[in-house]
């Protein structure tokens, strides 16, 4: 393609360095269409990976998350939330969550 490219600068392209030249230019064209739609499916993918590695690793350091609390209705994997008016986050999981866990006995 960038022996067609010079020709053009120095001189007039033949009817078949012509052809060729859109055909490099649509294969060119192409590629880059289709690179824009891989790009966001790797990019997701990576996302997607990510997330799971960091679920794991809060599992990992907190095992009780692997259960739902039976005290403040917080989901599997989810931090506990304040069950008192005050709004203040626990530092740690309710204790009935950590023992339905089996991380306590």
């Amino acid at each position: 393609m960038e022996l067609l490219l010079e020709a053009v600068e120095r001189r007039r392209l033949t009817p078949l360095e012509a052809v060729e030249l859109r055909r490099a230019v649509g294969h060119l064209r192409a590629c880059l269409a289709n690179a824009g739609v891989e790009l966001r499916r790797l990019v997701d993918e990576a996302e997607r990976v990510r997330d799971e590695h960091a679920r794991q690793l809060l599992m990992v350091r907190q095992p009780g998350l692997e259960a739902a609390c039976r005290i403040c209705g917080a989901a599997a994997g989810a931090w506990c939330r304040p069950v008192h008016g005050g709004g203040v986050m626990p530092r740690t999981l309710h204790v009935a969550r950590l023992v339905d866990a089996r991380v306590l006995s």
